[in-house]
């Protein structure tokens, strides 16, 4: 492994891996500020910005930069959500506001015979102009696969987004963790359901139970 792929797996697999684990884990978020939009947002930089290191190491200069990033952004539809998500993480207000993109963080569950299973935390992008939405890890997934090949790098990645996989309970309960999001004044949850081709779609149930218990509560006292 040589020094760029020694940087592009410390700095953007290593960071994806992190961040598929944390989002399998039963917490509640702050949709639009917690650790893990913090590390979305990271991430997002950490790919962005890997053009300038590429070039630079070999000898190019910001007009290089340039001109590579805008041809990768081309012929790559996720690197460009994941441009635009790097830029809006570090500037907000951008000159093009069609580009804004922000992190927001939800709560799946599958609902079934007034029940509830936990599968994941999501990390959206959102388009603050239009109604654009996709999934961070799995857009992040195809940009750094884009990125492997275009630059020749030798390195195999080869994921699947991490679902929880848990038990059905009465009620919808996450944990709150301080370490992962100081403070939840508001959460988003969606509820799956598998229709009969087995595939998910979004239901609204009648009526949700849902809980927030303490990390270090004793496990007796959930459901």
């Amino acid at each position: 492994m040589n020094e760029i792929e020694l940087e592009f797996t410390t700095n953007i697999l290593k960071p994806w891996d992190d961040l598929n684990q944390l989002l399998s884990e039963r917490l509640v978020l702050e949709p639009k500020i917690s650790e893990l939009t913090r590390l979305s947002k990271d991430l997002a930089k950490n790919i962005h910005h890997h053009t300038d290191y590429f070039i630079k190491k070999n000898g190019g200069n910001d007009t290089d930069v340039k001109k590579e990033r805008k041809a990768i952004h081309i012929a790559s539809h996720e690197n460009k959500i994941i441009g635009d998500v790097a830029d809006t993480s570090k500037h907000f207000d951008l000159r093009d506001t069609n580009r804004i993109a922000l992190i927001q963080l939800s709560s799946s569950f599958e609902y079934k015979t007034d029940k509830f299973c936990f599968m994941r935390n999501l990390s959206k992008i959102n388009y603050q102009n239009t109604a654009d939405t996709f999934c961070f890890l799995k857009t992040s997934y195809e940009a750094i696969h884009y990125l492997l090949s275009h630059f020749n790098m030798n390195i195999t990645f080869e994921r699947s987004v991490t679902e929880n996989g848990d038990e059905f309970f009465d009620e919808a309960w996450l944990y709150h963790d301080s370490n992962k999001s100081i403070s939840v004044k508001s959460s988003k949850i969606e509820f799956l359901e598998k229709n009969n081709e087995g595939h998910y779609i979004h239901v609204n149930p009648k009526e949700v139970r849902f809980a927030v218990y303490n990390k270090h509560e004793e496990t007796n006292n959930l459901p």
